[in-house]
């Protein structure tokens, strides 16, 4: 369990994903973009993977005003997780007028968990919900 609200990831676009600590970490519920709690976050599960989501900005709540805003360091960042698990929340994003969509040949996956990098004295690592 996290004791604080964890960042949200980015991705350069190159394959490294990097923490936005302007930003803190939200989910989607529906069309909604809100706070994950604390205690509802686990560690990704063996067979899953990250993956950036081109032409989508991550949302998150700045750390300075509480306010939710796009992050404009780089691409949106989910997670996907394997069939054993239920994701309760999705990767919060707004996708960019130019962006790739099933129109237009690109087709995206419907299991795009929230993800954020945890670290602590014993272990660094991803947890998703």
């Amino acid at each position: 369990m996290l004791s604080s609200s964890p960042y949200l990831l980015y991705s350069d676009g190159k394959g490294t994903i990097f923490e936005d600590t302007s930003l803190f970490a939200v989910g989607r519920s529906a069309w909604d973009a809100i706070p994950v709690p604390e205690d509802e976050w686990i560690e990704l599960p063996e067979g899953g993977s990250l993956y950036e989501l081109p032409g989508r900005r991550g949302i998150g709540i700045d750390v300075a005003t509480g306010d939710m805003r796009l992050c404009e360091k780089g691409w949106a960042v989910a997670a996907f997780i394997p069939p054993a698990y239920t994701g309760t929340y999705l990767a919060a994003y707004e996708t960019l007028p130019d962006a790739e969509t099933p129109s237009t040949g690109c087709l995206l996956m419907f299991c795009e968990a929230v993800c954020v990098l945890v670290k602590d004295i014993k272990t660094e690592g991803v947890e998703c919900t």
